[in-house]
């Protein structure tokens, strides 16, 4: 019962997550737009572009971390496979 569970809800969030991409497609063309039009008033338009700003660098931000937890996680795949080809060799097998 709790894998099921477990499973719904994995299955909702990849459903709500790819909702939130779509969204957020729109959501920045609306700050691009309200950015670019000069008839907005300028401090509206620069809180669009600070938001534009902020949500890029924090999106380079987690990708960099994301890319540097794999790096790691592949260091220790062979760390680890390494020391089982030692373990082998010396008749013990992990």
């Amino acid at each position: 019962v709790k894998k099921t569970l477990r499973l719904k809800q994995d299955e909702m969030m990849d459903k709500t997550t790819q909702m939130l991409y779509l969204a957020s497609s729109n959501a920045v063309s609306v700050l691009n737009d309200i950015m670019m039009d000069a008839k907005i008033n300028p401090f509206i338009r620069t809180q669009a572009a600070k938001t534009i700003l902020e949500q890029s660098y924090k999106t380079h931000e987690i990708f960099g971390v994301v890319r540097q937890i794999e790096e790691l996680r592949l260091e220790i795949e062979e760390v680890s496979k390494g020391d089982q080809r030692v373990t082998r060799t010396q008749g013990i097998i992990k």
